[in-house]
């Protein structure tokens, strides 16, 4: 069920369909990056701006699909200017399982089937301000990935394939001299990129564990990752991340740590 400003879709004469991922509604299970200031280069270090106050997210896109037909040509042309004036008049995008508050920032692509009056219609939304859930459960612990004690596996149905850069010598951190700069001890650690997928019995319950995920990546202060063989990571989620519906129980993404 998807509805815009509380009016089901298919009441325009339209039902869901699948473009790029395996749901509808695209970029629901993304993570958005920080923005403003996020760090200060001192020259020997980098300092991460983690406060509570110092917390500032962009927005993310979320893409809406669908099939939109009718049994003429005039009922399947007002049909669609219906819809696509509900997707510029929208203000709250809903779903079975959360509403988004959002506005059409981006375009309505159509791409009609004249002989059958029908269309394949994708709307851009924007969603300006992500809200994070309260993180209220515990942590499990145990074995395996952990983000400050908490299983990736356990707590939050992800797990991690592949990992890498984590092991990489970053650049150096550089700074202005008349003469040339020898050090090098100085280095920017750079970022930990891990591949990852997250399972579930349905959209909700995935959309209900990756937001309890986003809950920690939105945390104040830094994140510890526990690796399986013991070695620890330091670091923050800076630039977000994309995640994408690959099955109805799969969502796979990349996790980055901008370490410190």
């Amino acid at each position: 069920m998807y509805t815009l400003d509380g009016t089901d879709i298919r009441n325009f004469g339209a039902v869901a369909a699948r473009k790029g991922e395996r749901i509808a509604l695209e970029g629901v299970f993304s993570f958005p990056k920080r923005k403003g200031t996020t760090e200060r280069n001192w020259l020997t270090q980098i300092e991460p701006f983690v406060d509570a106050e110092d917390l500032e997210f962009d927005g993310r896109a979320m893409t809406l699909s669908v099939w939109l037909r009718g049994d003429s040509w005039v009922q399947y042309n007002d049909r669609l200017t219906a819809f696509k004036n509900a997707c510029i008049a929208c203000r709250t995008l809903a779903t079975e399982y959360a509403s988004f508050p959002v506005v059409l920032k981006d375009s309505v692509e159509v791409e009609e089937y004249i002989g059958h009056n029908r269309a394949f219609v994708s709307a851009t939304f924007w969603q300006e301000t992500v809200q994070f859930p309260a993180l209220t459960a515990q942590p499990s612990g145990g074995d395996g990935y952990r983000i400050d004690g908490f299983s990736l596996l356990t707590d939050f149905g992800i797990r991690v394939y592949k990992r890498q850069d984590n092991n990489d010598v970053g650049k150096r951190i550089e700074t202005d001299t008349t003469e040339p700069y020898t050090l090098t001890q100085y280095r920017d650690k750079g970022t930990a990129t891990f591949k990852c997928y997250l399972r579930g019995e349905s959209f909700a319950d995935m959309y209900a564990k990756m937001t309890r995920f986003h809950a920690l990546c939105a945390s104040s202060g830094l994140r510890t990752l526990r690796l399986p063989d013991g070695a620890e990571l330091s670091g923050y989620v800076k630039d977000g991340f994309t995640a994408k519906a690959e099955h109805r129980t799969k969502v796979s993404f990349d996790f980055k740590l901008r370490l410190i």
